[in-house]
């Protein structure tokens, strides 16, 4: 096992809210002895959306390590999708927020 230095690590967090924003601010969340924080960036999922969007990422068209695109995956994931809203499971149904 490879050890890093706690301030060379870079800890990003992606949460699906902005509490966590908040939590990382906090000094609690400052580790002394180590001279770092928990976490050292807080990206909300929404804001992880919209990078991707500027970015113009496609993630249909990506493939992964063994060549399946990742839209045969999306195109699961969506048919397996609860929709929080109407509480249902439909097989047709889009997630609204992508």
């Amino acid at each position: 096992m490879t050890r890093h230095r706690a301030d060379k690590i870079y800890h990003v967090s992606i949460m699906p809210c902005y509490d966590k924003k908040l939590e990382a601010s906090r000094s609690d969340f400052y580790n002394q002895q180590l001279r770092t924080r928990d976490v050292d960036c807080v990206l909300t999922s929404l804001e992880v959306v919209d990078l991707i969007r500027e970015r113009g990422i496609d993630f249909a068209s990506v493939a992964d390590e063994s060549g399946v695109p990742l839209g045969e995956y999306a195109q699961y994931a969506r048919s397996r999708a609860r929709c929080h809203s109407c509480h249902a499971r439909d097989q047709t149904h889009t997630p609204h927020m992508i």
